[in-house]
């Protein structure tokens, strides 16, 4: 289902604007992508999400789009989340030596781990 599709099917009471919890649903339809609806209200705050915001979040979240891949293959464990230590030792394999700053940037939510939403709305 395309995102165009999925806003249409999802905006249940057709207020031209998704709430997190059907952008939730719409995310899981157009991506196969189960977002927290804490990581939504991170980046929607008035928690309305537009066809054009819900295009711009599908494409991101693409499993084909390479920093979402990027991602879960590099630095993702086996529920999509990536702990400050795991995310230190690779980023020293990659060369770079300030992880743990940039591990805590990210990490906004102050959770200890980090996943593909967290890391999407960094680099975004």
């Amino acid at each position: 289902m395309n995102a165009s599709a999925a806003f249409s099917k999802f905006d249940l009471n057709q207020k031209g604007f998704l709430t997190l919890f059907e952008t939730k649903c719409a995310m899981l339809a157009v991506s196969g992508m189960k977002m927290r609806i804490a990581e939504l209200r991170v980046t929607f705050p008035d928690e309305q999400v537009s066809l054009h915001d819900l295009v711009v979040l599908a494409e991101k979240c693409k499993p084909d789009n390479p920093l979402s891949s990027a991602f879960l293959s590099t630095f993702a464990d086996d529920k999509g989340e990536c702990s400050l230590d795991r995310f230190r030792t690779l980023a020293l394999q990659l060369g770079l030596n300030n992880a743990t700053e940039i591990f805590l940037e990210i990490d906004k939510r102050k959770r200890g781990v980090i996943d593909l939403g967290d890391f999407l709305e960094f680099i975004n």
